[in-house]
């Protein structure tokens, strides 16, 4: 369908104007559609016979038929309206953004209405991606147990997450931090947030807090400074973690604020025609809006007789000749700086009858959009990554949304590999474990927490959980926190077990003393009776109860070496020579065992103060105990012995590749007459004794293990202990 105009050369001009056009154009009377160009066929879907004569608002969403409305009576009244924006459907029953203008018309003589829209679809998808990476950065933040504040140059509050508010017991948005928190009128020197104004660097310091309720806790406070675009410290981020209860310093999270800017309501959209000599022959009103020029001023003139000759006008330029001689519409995207602001163009060029037709789309603040989007999200998994504990974001439907760097450190797998995957796969399970704490945080809305131990990776870890709760505080998710305790597990088991020997120790010590006064009486009147003239099967009868009570007295000189009561005689030894003496001894029982022996020992390890015997009573009850339950599990077996200087020690490792020891066992085996071998094979003293030897000189001996993955047992001896020593003795 054309256009009314007048004038070959002007029909053509706009021939070509609205059928080659990106905008859709309109016209309307009556209500219904009587002309439509390309472009409005293409955004909506219909073909043009599809339109014509069709109501107008069919295609309008109805909530927005009362916009559309409305600024169809703004123009009736005063013409040209301004662009609005509202949501049109698509043929295939996709729901399109659109940006609209319409202006009054004469059209065949009768009164009409002539509109143009933009599809500004992907720019509103744009504007809610940023949305919902904000509401998750937002909700992160929250769920978090730091306190965090962001102040003004003047130590006003203008921003508080939710831990910090219920910290200070309300929102103080607008109030000085030191009276919200100190309880001052003027800011302490001490201040880290008063050093990173003055010197524009982070500092932390420890800090001693009284909160409202009375409870005095400590805090570690970091500040950073935060700047503007031109370098300059406009405010600054404050991170306070309560260290009252706690025993590791964690890593400060920072919170980085991005600016939004907001996009465009409309896109400027820019005609011009060339001739093929790239002179101007066509400059619409776009162009003079933005450019200032006036089109009578560009008619006639080249591009770079209005522009500067910067890379970016002969880029454009090539771009053109290559249109004109190609005759191949070509789009591109260029730079320009007009009237000193900087503009992202998409240009659009199509050859037409004596030259060049160029469509120009401002798409500067689309680029903003896209760079915002990729910077908030870049800085939201840096600021993830950083913080030590590991974190993860859990669905309703137990699905890992996402993982930090340090949580897949405890799976030993990368984050990539965890993204999409049920929480209780990377368990090795097929549903939910019982007590699981985000199964918890679903049914109640309330955090939770559970401390379980991994049988998979050896450790034990306590997770907790905080929920994550959509705009109708309903919860969609959890916050995971997933920490290793294994460590702390394992330091409070060997202080059980330390007192727990102490007091047998000292239990065993009283026995034995009592035991060996009727032994040795056994033991002298069964000798003497021997040495009398006695019948032979009486004299065997003596010298079996003699040999039983010398067994009886071996036990009790057990008990009083586990319970330290012998005071070792020690001297400056080699320790790699008494462990290759031991090996000497057992290497009969190694060949006829098959048990292989690897020696990794240190050649430069110093000399220590030990009683060499009692060492070599340690090193042998170990390597016995390495060998039966090797030879138990699989007839054969590789002992692994290493030596090494690690810490002012020496450190002894007795490794092998048996069954392994039980967790439930494992805080045991040092634990007098414990035994997990067959009755009659062991008494279940050789470990205790062991212990008592080590800590005697003043070193500390533990196990590792994993289940049918060995056992390890090591010991670990001061280097630096001799004067502690010689004074014991």
């Amino acid at each position: 369908m054309r256009l009314a105009t007048k004038g070959t050369e002007t029909e053509n001009l706009f021939e070509i104007l609205v059928n080659e056009s990106p905008v859709g154009l309109y016209i309307i009377q009556d209500g219904k559609f009587c002309y439509v160009n390309p472009a409005f066929q293409s955004t909506t879907g219909y073909g043009e016979d599809e339109l014509m004569g069709r109501d107008a608002l069919d295609l309008v969403v109805p909530q927005d038929s009362e916009t559309v409305r409305e600024n169809d009576i703004k123009m009736l009244k005063g013409g040209l309206t301004l662009p609005y924006q509202f949501r049109v459907t698509h043929k295939d029953g996709s729901i399109k953004w659109i940006t609209e203008s319409v202006v009054p018309i004469w059209y065949w003589g009768r009164r009409a209405t002539l509109g143009y829209f933009v599809d500004i679809t992907d720019r509103k998808q744009a504007e809610e991606a940023l949305q919902a990476e904000k509401n998750k950065l937002q909700s992160l933040i929250d769920a978090m147990e730091e306190t965090i504040t962001i102040q003004d140059t003047e130590f006003n509050i203008i921003y508080q997450n939710e831990p910090s508010r219920i910290a200070s017991a309300g929102d103080h948005v607008g109030e000085k931090c030191y009276r919200v928190y100190e309880g001052k009128e003027s800011i302490c020197e001490g201040c880290p947030v008063k050093k990173a104004f003055k010197d524009g660097k982070s500092h932390t310091v420890e800090r001693m807090r009284v909160l409202s309720s009375g409870e005095v806790t400590f805090w570690e406070n970091t500040a950073n400074p935060i700047r503007d675009a031109e370098g300059r410290v406009v405010a600054c981020l404050e991170i306070a973690r309560n260290i009252t209860e706690r025993k590791k310093m964690e890593e400060a999270l920072k919170e980085s604020k991005e600016r939004y800017k907001e996009l465009a309501d409309s896109i400027t959209d820019i005609f011009f025609a060339m001739d093929k000599n790239l002179r101007y022959t066509y400059w619409n009103k776009a162009s003079e809006i933005l450019t200032g020029i006036r089109a009578e001023d560009a008619l006639g003139k080249s591009l770079r007789e209005i522009f500067p000759d910067t890379p970016e006008t002969r880029n454009a330029e090539k771009v053109y000749r290559d249109v004109l001689t190609k005759r191949q519409p070509q789009t591109f995207v260029n730079d320009f700086d007009i009237n000193g602001r900087h503009y992202v163009f998409e240009i659009s060029a199509y050859p037409s009858r004596g030259g060049i037709s160029v469509f120009v789309r401002d798409i500067t603040e689309s680029k903003w959009a896209e760079e915002a989007i990729k910077q908030a999200a870049e800085e939201w998994r840096r600021t993830f990554d950083s913080i030590s504990d590991a974190i993860s974001i859990h669905d309703r439907d137990f699905r890992i949304q996402q993982a930090n760097k340090a949580f897949a450190d405890i799976f030993n797998i990368s984050p990539d590999q965890i993204i999409g995957k049920h929480c209780y796969e990377l368990h090795k399970g097929k549903k939910p474990r019982s007590g699981c704490p985000h199964q918890q945080t679903l049914t109640t809305g309330k955090p939770a927490a559970t401390e379980f131990y991994e049988s998979l990776l050896g450790k034990y870890l306590l997770e907790s959980t905080s929920p994550i709760c959509n705009e109708n505080g309903e919860v969609v998710g959890t916050v995971h926190i997933t920490r290793d305790i294994t460590e702390q597990k394992q330091q409070n088991e060997q202080l059980m077990m330390a007192d727990r020997l102490a007091s047998i120790g000292e239990l065993a010590a009283g026995a034995a003393h009592e035991l060996n006064n009727p032994l040795t009486s056994i033991i002298g009147f069964s000798q003497l009776l021997m040495e009398k003239d006695t019948p032979d099967y009486i004299r065997k009868n003596l010298a079996l109860i003699c040999s039983e009570a010398q067994r009886a007295a071996n036990v009790t000189s057990n008990l009083l070496t586990f319970a330290r009561k012998h005071r070792p005689v020690k001297q400056l030894t080699q320790i790699n020579d008494i462990i290759e003496d031991v090996l000497k001894l057992r290497a009969y029982g190694h060949k006829s065992n098959r048990i292989e022996v690897e020696r990794h020992l240190a050649p430069d390890l110093p000399e220590i103060m030990v009683d060499c015997f009692q060492m070599e009573q340690v090193f042998l009850n170990i390597v016995i105990n390495a060998e039966y339950f090797m030879t138990e599990a699989h007839k054969r077996g590789i002992l692994t012995i290493t030596t090494k200087k690690q810490n002012g020690t020496v450190r002894i490792s007795i490794a092998d590749d048996g069954p392994g020891i039980p967790p439930e066992n494992l805080n045991r085996i040092f634990d007098p007459f414990f035994t997990s071998k067959e009755a009659g094979k062991g008494t279940g003293l050789g470990l205790s004794i062991c212990h008592g030897i080590v800590a005697e000189h003043g070193g500390q001996i533990y196990a590792r293990s994993q289940p049918g993955k060995g056992a390890t047992i090591i010991i670990e001896l001061p280097i630096n202990g001799s004067d502690h020593i010689e004074s014991m003795l």
